[in-house]
């Protein structure tokens, strides 16, 4: 199967359709554009983040990671 360079954008969209969340059942923690908070931190090159930090992830980061 060939992939088009139109691929990744509209694979991005779908996956940075949902947005923050952070549900108490949902063992990821809090998670924006499909990021968890643990892979945000590792990007960032800390320990941890806080859901504030993770709600105020910008679009172009989460491209980047």
């Amino acid at each position: 199967m060939t992939y088009g360079s139109g691929t990744l954008p509209v694979a991005l969209e779908l996956v940075f359709g949902g947005g923050y969340s952070n549900f108490r059942t949902d063992r990821g923690g809090p998670r924006k554009y499909g990021v968890t908070h643990r892979t945000l931190a590792a990007h960032r090159g800390a320990r941890a983040v806080t859901a504030d930090q993770v709600k105020g992830m910008s679009r172009k980061e989460a491209v980047d990671i």
